[in-house]
């Protein structure tokens, strides 16, 4: 992607690439930015985050990254907006149930980790007065995939990642899928599932 991006980009005068987990970089970068998105992305930094320091010490760092985002890395007037995945739509549900074999902390049907961590830094932000903030959730049209078989390439390898692919559970985790997603499965094959997402935007004042 950063080849790609740089072979398309590179010409422009003052650009730069990093490649980064995104929690690390807004904790170290001494840069200033006028406008910080991401679209996904925050989250899993912030679970792999967790994954790798544990519960409270990687709440802790996520804590810490945001805050100095909000604080310092974005410029007075900056804007900022974030994609986050709802864990309570049929789409993460049912990946979420998989998902919580090895990573106890992610339960489905209740909010994640990361959403929650968000939200709370956004609104301590919001009553220091650092940033204005929206918060808006967003349910999307069924997704189609044309046959079960397409779906579970989906689910296995994108929205599970892969994780259990070579491992001795992949088995038990298939057919358990297979189950769950046959029952949003409509006459004609095709397999309807609703997905669904957080936005959250907003900028930092402009006299702080």
């Amino acid at each position: 992607m950063l080849s790609y991006l740089r072979s398309e980009v590179a010409p422009e005068k003052g650009t730069r690439f990093y490649k980064s987990d995104a929690l690390s970089f807004l904790a170290t970068t001494t840069h200033t930015y006028d406008g910080v998105f991401s679209l996904w992305s925050l989250s899993h930094s912030v679970h792999q985050n967790i994954d790798k320091k544990g519960e409270r010490a990687g709440e802790a760092y996520a804590s810490y990254a945001l805050r100095r985002l909000f604080g310092s890395v974005l410029k007075p007037g900056g804007r900022f907006f974030f994609i986050h995945f709802d864990s309570c739509s049929e789409e993460q549900r049912i990946s979420l149930r998989q998902r919580h074999r090895i990573d106890k902390w992610l339960q489905p049907g209740v909010p994640s980790p990361s959403q929650l961590i968000v939200e709370r830094i956004l609104r301590d932000s919001a009553n220091e007065g650092l940033i204005t903030f929206r918060r808006q959730h967003l349910k999307g049209a069924d997704i189609i995939y044309s046959d079960l078989n397409e779906a579970l390439e989906t689910f296995m390898n994108f929205h599970m990642e892969g994780v259990f692919n070579r491992t001795r559970e992949f088995r038990n985790v298939l057919a358990e899928l297979a189950d769950d997603l046959r029952r949003h499965e409509g006459a004609d094959g095709t397999i309807a599932i609703k997905p669904g997402c957080f936005i959250f935007s907003g900028e930092r004042r402009e006299n702080t």
